[in-house]
């Protein structure tokens, strides 16, 4: 948090720009909040969050979040305390830090306004949430509209006389200018085609750079590219994001250093907001659409929440990853994200059960194939995606109650493509279901197999606890060569293994278990075998 002075006797005097009440901020938050105590109305400057032992002086005409305090923590009222000195304009609690009644006591005892916040809400969204109140409150044209990152790309190429980009911590560009006549050289060209960075800011010097910096930082061009001005975004010391402003006369440098300068604040404005937007969109979505795929009572109200009536077709994708989980893999699907957001704005996206899905929908003006096409392209070029990521694409349903055995195919397929299924074009980053029908075809079989062949079961058993018992590779070999429809040279190399090798292991599956695989029922019983999980 940035140092203050401490105000002992007084509070400063009010901020010199425009800035909202604190009643106008509660109205704006809505209903996780509940003042219980109300003294002096004060503009709000800031929203700061503090800890029990976090000592650092408070800010004038701020928020106070008290995150992790205890009932009867002594540390409690003397943050009411230095809250109040400060002329902070409330402190915010929860019930896990004091009841209604010792808060309200609290602050009459100590002369701030204090605010009750619900118990279930995040301390983080509600930060983000109160900045956003802040900034919707103000009446300042650069702050219109906040969350438009592209409305604001605009503005800050108009104020600094270049093509302004502005861009997340992982690279991803959120929004630019699209004024006419805007400079455009071979990178920004890229950056924009693809929605992201040719290099990722960890491993890009100039990013260093301008993240170590405090204010703007000037980029000289080489290889063809024009010069750069860019400054990070902050917000309490978090790097939102930064902006960059392409500058094609060097003697206007200087100018978009100071236009850029000016705009900083508004820019951390404008990124809370859209972040929050975005979270928050992403929710609704997700409940939306998990309802609708789930086929629960819900799933028609969610059709009409979504407007569905008005499409024709509707196609659902699935984003299948091997990375593994955590920040690099959520940051991958968050970039995705952002691109469909740019690139597919009718495109809804949710995350269902770790999984990112997205519905896409149309009339018979949007045909699907140049859809398909930025799909793959974007997934086969792409820096967040490449060797990590592929997409499965469904049939395509005319309506929306189709969607439910559609999600449910691509679950199938999205198992049946891990690099241990060996789904032929597995590695491809768009995996088509008109593609391997077949292959979720039997798969439903063989999940629907009641395993009414007992002596069967028993013989596929016998060679798994054999291969256990013997560290051997019969039920893999076995898998392999049904997989392959009984060829082993196909099989060999899905295998990677010699054709001879296969061979030899097939016939000793006969003479081991007396399993005769050239029987056709019996082959067939495999081959729907080789599309279940293995039995524990």
């Amino acid at each position: 948090m940035l140092e203050f002075p401490n105000i002992m006797s007084g509070r400063s005097a009010p901020p010199e720009h425009p800035v909202p009440g604190l009643g106008e901020v509660l109205a704006r938050t809505g209903e996780d909040l509940l003042p219980v105590h109300h003294a002096e109305s004060l503009p709000v400057q800031s929203v700061v969050l503090s800890e029990p032992g976090n000592s650092q002086q408070i800010p004038p005409y701020a928020l106070v979040l008290a995150v992790g305090y205890k009932p009867g923590d002594p540390l409690f009222e003397d943050l009411m305390s230095r809250a109040a000195r400060a002329g902070a304009a409330a402190v915010i609690a929860k019930p896990s830090a004091a009841s209604q009644d010792a808060f309200r006591l609290l602050g009459q005892r100590h002369g701030i306004s204090a605010i009750l916040a619900s118990p279930d809400v995040d301390w983080l969204t509600l930060a983000a949430l109160l900045k956003s109140a802040c900034a919707v409150a103000l009446d300042n044209p650069v702050r219109r509209h906040a969350g438009d990152l592209f409305a604001f790309a605009n503005a800050v190429a108009l104020a600094a006389g270049g093509a302004a980009s502005v861009v997340d911590p992982a690279g991803q560009i959120l929004g630019f200018s699209n004024l006419p006549d805007q400079p455009l050289d071979e990178l920004r060209r890229r950056t924009t085609l693809h929605m992201e960075e040719v290099e990722a800011p960890a491993e890009d010097p100039d990013y260093q750079r301008v993240y170590a910096a405090d204010g703007c930082v000037r980029i000289a061009g080489h290889d063809g590219a024009f010069d750069r001005v860019a400054a990070a975004v902050r917000s309490e010391g978090e790097i939102l994001g930064s902006i960059w402003v392409l500058v094609p006369d060097p003697g206007r440098g200087q100018h978009a250093e100071e236009a850029l300068a000016a705009l900083l604040d508004a820019a951390a404005v404008h990124l809370h907001h859209a972040r929050l937007g975005m979270n928050m969109q992403q929710t609704r979505h997700a409940l939306l659409l998990e309802s609708l795929l789930r086929g629960d009572a819900r799933a028609a109200a969610s059709a009409g929440a979504l407007e569905l009536d008005q499409y024709e077709w509707f196609r659902l994708a699935l984003l299948i990853t091997n990375a593994t989980p955590g920040p690099p893999a959520r940051r991958q699907v968050q970039g995705v994200t952002n691109w469909l957001r740019i690139a597919h704005r009718r495109a809804v996206a949710a995350e269902i059960d770790s999984r990112l899905v997205i519905l896409f929908s149309g009339t018979s003006k949007d045909p699907w194939s140049p859809i398909a096409g930025s799909l793959e392209h974007f997934f086969s070029t792409s820096q967040i995606t490449r060797a990590s990521m592929t997409i499965a694409t469904s049939f395509p349903a005319g309506e929306p109650r189709a969607l439910r055995a559609e999600f449910e195919r691509l679950l199938i397929l999205s198992r049946l493509s891990r690099p241990d299924r060996a789904v032929p074009g597995d590695r491809s980053p768009l995996i088509r279901m008109e593609d391997h029908w077949p292959a979720v075809e039997l798969a439903i079989i063989a999940e629907n197999y009641a395993g009414h062949d007992a002596d069967r079961l028993a013989i596929l058993r016998k060679i798994q606890e054999f291969d256990r018992a013997h560290n051997a590779q019969y039920w893999p070999t076995l898998r392999g060569y049904a997989l392959a429809n009984r060829n082993y040279a196909d099989a060999a190399a899905r295998l990677h293994l010699h054709p001879n090798t296969v061979r030899y292991r097939i016939d000793r599956l006969g003479e081991l278990f007396g399993l005769d695989i050239d029987n056709a029922g019996t082959f067939a019983w495999v081959v729907i075998q080789s599309h279940r999980p293995m039995p524990a």
